[in-house]
């Protein structure tokens, strides 16, 4: 209830009222003088007169009202005078707000409709979504397989550039082969020539094979290398007279160039010590002139006097076949040591030196009868030189 009066404008209601009471009183004044003098006015009675106060009176009490109330509210000022404009405003605002009305019906049965699309959308793109990440991750084990087969590519395709290299290879190796194999036909048809000729005697000589050997000394003049190269030739005629049986003067010696076993020009002067090779060109028989050639190569102490080349610790007893191949490996280890230091080998053998028989059989004796383990020691019996030969003796110690 209090809310309720709270609502009401009392200062307008108490001013209407003040101002009515007012104007009544004054009207009532008014009509009481004029009937007291009986005033008349529009020629009406006194009596008439005074109830026509009454009436302008109460107009006047209405007309005050309305003039304090359009004074005091805005809203009443249109109600009274605006009102078929008002109303005007009413009807439009109406037929808008109906019109908004059925628009927002539209708009919420559109907003509805969307929704629908949306959901329908929202569950397109999620059903996207899914298969945008079901194409990514195929995509990511695409790229991963993309890249181990790149990688596979890569070690096939280097794999594959290996084995060209190695196919030219093995191509360049078989055309040398096949280059070889007719060389070592060739040459087996020449050493089947040659052995059959040996059978029947005739060789007395095969090719490569060193005649003889001479060392020159530093700056040596020109007269002791002709000295040297006739000592060469003489050699080589007296081996290969012993070979054929017959005089050394009736050997025949040739050479491809002209006085080349007289020209001392080419050997004299050098500054360090020299070998000179006589080497034969070509297989040659009985009776036959003997094609050689000169060679010459540096010459420098390989091994002193006295050196040991190799020792080897063998048990005691053994058989005579073990202790015949305890020392020819003792003996090959110091042939291949020789070649290593610079020692010439033969051409033919591939050797660079030899052991009498009697000494090698003689050690052999003794590892025989021996019944505690020895060291066997293998020493240099001169100076080796690189043209060799490797001279060489064995001597036997008791194994500590």
């Amino acid at each position: 209830m209090r809310d309720f009066l709270g609502e009401f404008n009392w200062m307008l209601i108490l001013s209407l009222v003040g101002a009515s009471a007012i104007v009544a009183y004054v009207g009532d004044v008014v009509g009481m003088r004029i009937g007291k003098r009986r005033i008349s006015l529009f020629g009406l009675r006194p009596r008439y007169t005074s109830s026509f106060i009454t009436v302008l009176t109460g107009i006047l009490i209405t007309i005050v009202t309305l003039w304090l109330v359009s004074m005091t509210s805005e809203n009443v000022r249109t109600a009274l005078f605006s009102m078929k404009y008002v109303q005007r405003q009413i009807t439009q605002l109406t037929s808008q707000l109906q019109e908004s009305r059925q628009e927002l019906q539209e708009m919420e049965f559109k907003l509805f409709a969307s929704q629908e699309d949306l959901q329908k959308k929202q569950a397109e793109l999620k059903d996207a979504q899914d298969k945008f990440e079901t194409v990514l991750a195929q995509l990511a084990q695409v790229r991963k397989d993309l890249k181990l087969q790149t990688e596979r590519s890569r070690a096939v395709e280097a794999e594959r550039v290996r084995l060209e290299g190695e196919l030219k290879g093995l191509e360049s190796r078989r055309a040398s082969l096949e280059k070889s194999v007719s060389t070592l036909k060739a040459e087996l048809e020449s050493l089947k020539k040659g052995l059959e000729q040996v059978r029947e005697g005739r060789i007395i000589v095969l090719a490569k094979e060193v005649l003889s050997q001479v060392p020159l000394s530093p700056k040596s003049s020109r007269e002791s290398v002709r000295q040297a190269l006739r000592t060469l030739v003489e050699q080589a005629r007296a081996e290969l007279a012993f070979r054929s049986g017959v005089r050394p003067e009736q050997v025949q010696i040739v050479t491809e160039k002209e006085n080349e076993l007289e020209n001392p020009d080419p050997f004299a002067g050098r500054p360090d010590r020299q070998v000179i090779r006589l080497v034969a060109e070509s297989n040659a028989v009985r009776a036959e002139p003997v094609l050689v050639s000169l060679e010459s190569h540096p010459s420098r102490l390989i091994f002193q006097k006295g050196q040991e080349l190799a020792r080897r610790k063998v048990p005691g007893p053994l058989k005579r076949e073990d202790a015949e191949r305890e020392l020819f490996l003792l003996l090959r280890e110091v042939n291949a040591l020789s070649v290593k230091e610079g020692v010439i080998p033969d051409p033919l053998r591939g050797t660079v030196g030899n052991l009498s028989a009697g000494d090698f059989y003689g050690s052999v004796e003794k590892l025989v009868e021996n019944d505690s383990p020895s060291v066997v020691i293998v020493e240099a019996e001169e100076d080796v030189f690189s043209e060799g030969p490797v001279r060489v003796r064995i001597v036997l110690k008791k194994a500590s």
